[in-house]
């Protein structure tokens, strides 16, 4: 590094002839990950016979920002380029250029930042807050977001070692079409190591998707996580015409009921659904997170007709007082294939 540095200082000694500076490379050395900012000045004199003003500084990189004297600057008189760094993830060493234009001169002074990074437990604990057992996550729940039946999609997480040995983790409870690169992961004593997850959802997979994955941590189980994904069509292929063109629907009430009910009791709701196109609408699923609830709905709704939505309600789903329900319909609509809507109650 100190071999690198003295090269660049050498290189960016060729900078402007109107002003000149203390020094034009900042090493900050080996830093903590806990460190998030590093900042530093470099001052500069007019040598030249004419005031100077700094037109502007332009870092190589949007984790670097710059801010420097404002106005003119007299002959003699000093000023000053404030440069900020802010740690990119997981970033083990850095070198970043910053451009400075004086009025008057054609080409920029080259300013250089550079330093490196290395885990200690501080930066460990807080990159990876999310505990389990002697491993740290950096994510709360594996959230695949938006995935397309028969299409693989992966997520990717990172964890992290915080003890002094090797540890072992593994997964229980994976849904249906999900996989790993291997089915036990080693990860050696204060060290990260990246988890990717794949996902293929088939033809029968629908709509909103959520259970537990168990982590197992030196083949213990660790506290439960949340998987998350919602299968659609894939409407990427689709011109703007034929998603303008596609099914669309509206729901034919704003807000749906089951009324008030007795404590102990079933609950039942209708929720009309309007086909408001000329091409028939598909709906691939209807329900709800909730547990104790069945829904009744067709396949496909005709082009300009109206549906319903027959929602049963068990009393184990139920609390006494106000009851609100959410659920989540997927359909072929290009314009909105994914929709929520909600079924309130009282039950006295």
């Amino acid at each position: 590094m100190r071999l690198l540095l003295g090269i660049l200082l050498t290189l960016s000694l060729s900078g402007s002839p109107a002003v000149k500076f203390d020094s034009m490379v900042k090493d900050f050395g080996v830093q903590s990950r806990s460190v998030n900012e590093l900042s530093c000045d470099f001052s500069f004199t007019n040598t030249s016979s004419k005031p100077v003003s700094v037109r502007y500084a332009v870092p190589n990189c949007s984790c670097t920002t710059a801010r420097w004297t404002q106005g003119e600057i007299a002959p003699g008189a000093s000023g000053v380029v404030t440069v900020k760094y802010v740690r990119e993830r997981y970033a083990s060493s850095f070198e970043k250029l910053i451009s400075v234009f004086f009025t008057g001169e054609k080409k920029p002074v080259i300013l250089r930042i550079a330093g490196s990074f290395v885990d200690d437990d501080e930066s460990l604990s807080s990159q990876f807050p999310y505990r389990h057992s002697v491993l740290g996550f950096d994510e709360a729940d594996f959230d695949f977001g938006e995935v397309h039946p028969g299409q693989q999609k992966l997520h990717s997480f990172v964890v992290a070692n915080l003890s002094q040995k090797s540890a072992t983790l593994s997964f229980s409870g994976l849904p249906d079409g999900v996989s790993t690169i291997e089915p036990e992961f080693l990860i050696y004593p204060k060290s990260r190591k990246e988890i990717v997850f794949y996902y293929t959802p088939d033809s029968t997979s629908w709509g909103r998707r959520q259970c537990k994955v168990v982590p197992k941590v030196n083949g213990k189980e660790s506290d439960a996580v949340d998987f998350k994904a919602v299968v659609l069509d894939d409407f990427s292929t689709l011109s703007s015409e034929q998603v303008n063109s596609g099914a669309y629907y509206s729901f034919a009430s704003e807000v749906n009921h089951f009324g008030i009910i007795r404590s102990g009791s079933s609950a039942s709701a209708r929720v009309g659904l309007i086909n408001e196109s000329d091409t028939e609408l598909y709906i691939r699923d209807v329900s709800s997170l909730t547990g104790g609830i069945t829904v009744d709905y067709p396949a496909v709704v005709g082009p300009r007709q109206k549906a319903w939505l027959n929602i049963s309600i068990s009393p184990s789903a139920l609390v006494k007082g106000g009851n609100t329900i959410l659920f989540s319909i997927v359909t072929n609509s290009p314009l909105k294939p994914y929709a929520e809507f909600e079924v309130k109650g009282v039950v006295e």
